[in-house]
C-alpha cells in the first residue's frame, strides 16, 4: 500500500537539523562511565560534538536548547529481530517514534527494504538505521508448502528455497552478489544443507544466524552459527555442571548471542485466541491502543495467524516456553549475552512498541538488572552488527541517535517507554513531533 503524499507531509514537517543542546541532563552513556549528572550535549545535524558538565560547555548563540533538568538521555535502542516487509512501509515511523533507531530485519523482500533504507538513509523516510539478510533460507519443502496454503506472505519475495547441499553454495553466492548483511536460516532439509550454507556463508565473509531448535550446541560451533533466534534453544551437549559451565565459555568466547523474542510467547502465543480476534477485530483501538497503527497489509497476516489458533493454550506451549526461561536465566548468569528483539510482525508484535515490553520481560524472566537489559539494547546490539564506531553509546563523534526520558531506566526498566523526545538522523522529535508521527501512522493505514 502506497503512503499519501500527505503522509510523507507529517513526516517532513518534525524534521529539524538545527544545531541542537540538550543542558542539565543526566546521560546514561552506557560506556560503563554513567550515569553523569548535568551535562550538556551539543548535537551538529547527526553527530554528537560536545558533552561535559553544563558549567563548562559553551552554548552557540544559533542553537536550540532543551532544558532536560530532570530528565535522562539514553542511545537509541535496538530491535534485533522484525520482519519489515511483513510489517509494511506505514509501520517503519514506529519505531522512531518509539526511540528504537535500529532494526535487524530477519527476513523480507530484498528489494523492498533497500529502497527502504536508501529513502532513509537519504532523509526522505523516517525509519530506523536497518541490516538486513534478503529473504530467509528454507527447506524447498516448508516453501512450497507455504505456497500451497497459499499464506498471506509473498514467499517467493521472501523466502528461497534450499532443496539440497548441492545447490547451496550458489544459492549463497546468488544472495552475497546482491550485498544482503548477513545469512538467515530457518528450516533445512538435513544437515548437510545447513553445513553447506554455513560453509559458503563463512567463506564469503555473511555472518550465520537463525533458529537452532533442531541443532546441537556442537553444530553451532562447527557452523559458526552467530545468533539464535526464539526461545527454542538448540540442545545443549553438557549434563554436569562443569560441562555446562564450559559450554557457556564456548558460547562467550565465540561470540554468539541469544534473542528469545520473549515476546513472542508472553503478549502473543499466550494469549488467548479469543482475546486476540477481538483486538485483531478492533480497528478504532478500544481493547488495545496500538491497534490503530497496525495496516490493513500487516492485519491480513495477523487474521491468518487467528485462524490457525484452535482451542485453548496447549500445555506443551507452557513447559517449553519455562524450560526455556530456566536455560535463558543459566546463560545469562554465565555471560552469554542476550539480545533484544520482538519478532515484529507476529500476531500481536506491535512494531516499535514492543521493544520496551522485551525489555521488561528480560528484568522479569531472565533476572537482568535494569542496566543489563539496556546495555542489551544499546551498546551490545551494536556491537554484535558491527557498528559500535557510530552507535550504541552516547560519546563524542557518534550519531545522534538518542532518547530522552522524564525518568531514570536503570531505576525501573519500563522508563524507557516514558520518552520525552528523540533524535534521529538529525532531525528532533519532541512531544508533539512523535505525536504528529503516530497520527500520520494512523491516518496512512486507513487508506
Amino acid at each position: 500500500m502506497a503512503i499519501s503524499a500527505a503522509f510523507f507531509l507529517v513526516m517532513n514537517s518534525v524534521a529539524n537539523s538545527e544545531l541542537l543542546v540538550f543542558r542539565k541532563v543526566t546521560v546514561l552513556p552506557m560506556t560503563g562511565k554513567g550515569p553523569l549528572e548535568r551535562q550538556t550535549v551539543v548535537v551538529d545535524a547527526d553527530r554528537i560534538v560536545a558533552i561535559g558538565p553544563s558549567n563548562d560547555v559553551v552554548v552557540p548563540d544559533n542553537a536550540r536548547i532543551v532544558e532536560a533538568a530532570g530528565k535522562f538521555l539514553i542511545p537509541g535502542l535496538f530491535d534485533m529481530h522484525v520482519h519489515l516487509s511483513k510489517i509494511g512501509e506505514t509501520a517503519l515511523p514506529l519505531f522512531t517514534a518509539n526511540g528504537v533507531s535500529s532494526v535487524r530485519d530477519m527476513g523480507s523482500d530484498f528489494d523492498e527494504v533497500s529502497m527502504w533504507r536508501g529513502e532513509i538513509e537519504a532523509g526522505a523516510r523516517v525509519g530506523p538505521r536497518i541490516k538486513t539478510p534478503g529473504p530467509i533460507f528454507e527447506s524447498a519443502t516448508s516453501v512450497q508448502r507455504m505456497k500451497n496454503e497459499r499464506v498471506v506472505e509473498p514467499v517467493e519475495r521472501t523466502r528461497v528455497p534450499v532443496p539440497d547441499a548441492e545447490s547451496a553454495p550458489r544459492i549463497v553466492e546468488a544472495l552475497a552478489a546482491r550485498r544482503v548483511d548477513f545469512i538467515k536460516i530457518r528450516t533445512f532439509a538435513s544437515k548437510d544443507v545447513y553445513f553447506a550454507v554455513a560453509e559458503t556463508a563463512k567463506r564469503l565473509g555473511l555472518p550465520l544466524v537463525g533458529h537452532a531448535d533442531h541443532l546441537t550446541s556442537d553444530d553451532l560451533f562447527r557452523a559458526g552459527h552467530l545468533s539464535v533466534e526464539h526461545a527454542p534453544l538448540p540442545r545443549f551437549v553438557a549434563t554436569t555442571d562443569e560441562e555446562r559451565k564450559a559450554l557457556f565459555e564456548r558460547f562467550k568466547s565465540r561470540g554468539i548471542v541469544f534473542v528469545p523474542t520473549l515476546v513472542n510467547a508472553t503478549e502473543s502465543f499466550l494469549v488467548p485466541a479469543d482475546r486476540a480476534e477481538a483486538i485483531v477485530n478492533d480497528p478504532e483501538g478500544r481493547i488495545d491502543f496500538r491497534r490503530k497503527y497496525v495496516s490493513e497489509h500487516l492485519l491480513a497476516d495477523w487474521r491468518e495467524q487467528v485462524g490457525e489458533r484452535r482451542g485453548p493454550i496447549p500445555d506443551a506451549l507452557r513447559r517449553l516456553f519455562e524450560d526455556a526461561q530456566r536455560k535463558l536465566r543459566e546463560l545469562h548468569e554465565a555471560g552469554v549475552r542476550i539480545l533484544p528483539g520482538t519478532d515484529a510482525a507476529v500476531l500481536l508484535n506491535y512494531p516499535g512498541f514492543m521493544l520496551h515490553i522485551e525489555l521488561q520481560r528480560f528484568v522479569e524472566l531472565l533476572g537482568m538488572t535494569p542496566e543489563e537489559a539496556l546495555l542489551s539494547a544499546t551498546r551490545y546490539s551494536a556491537e554484535f552488527l558491527g557498528v559500535d564506531d557510530e552507535v550504541g553509546t552516547i560519546e563524542v563523534g557518534k550519531r545522534a541517535d538518542l532518547v530522552l526520558l522524564d525518568a531514570n531506566p536503570l531505576e525501573e526498566i519500563s522508563r524507557t517507554n516514558h520518552i520525552n523526545a528523540v533524535v534521529s538522523r538529525g532531525r528532533f522529535y519532541d512531544k508533539q513531533g512523535i505525536e504528529e508521527l503516530l497520527k500520520g501512522v494512523e491516518e496512512a493505514v486507513k487508506q
